[in-house]
């Protein structure tokens, strides 16, 4: 069989049991995936919307609050 990840609640102590015990494979569904890469593409987009903005462990290093810089 295979685990199907339609939405979060499909990742459950149940499914993680079948993938990783019983070596069932895993598919994201398509509805899933396009949800991922908007929520991505929104995520980027407030990125580059402003330098200033402090996101702990994407534009800081884990464990402080100092800044990557840009390169």
């Amino acid at each position: 069989m295979t685990v199907i990840l339609r939405a979060r609640a499909d990742i459950t102590l149940d499914a993680f049991y079948r993938v990783a015990w019983r070596g069932e494979e895993v598919r994201f569904d398509a509805e899933a995936l396009a949800r991922m890469t908007a929520c991505r593409e929104a995520f980027l987009g407030l990125l580059e919307s402003d330098d200033s903005l402090v996101i702990y462990g994407v534009r800081t290093r884990a464990g402080t609050n100092e800044s990557l810089g840009r390169s």
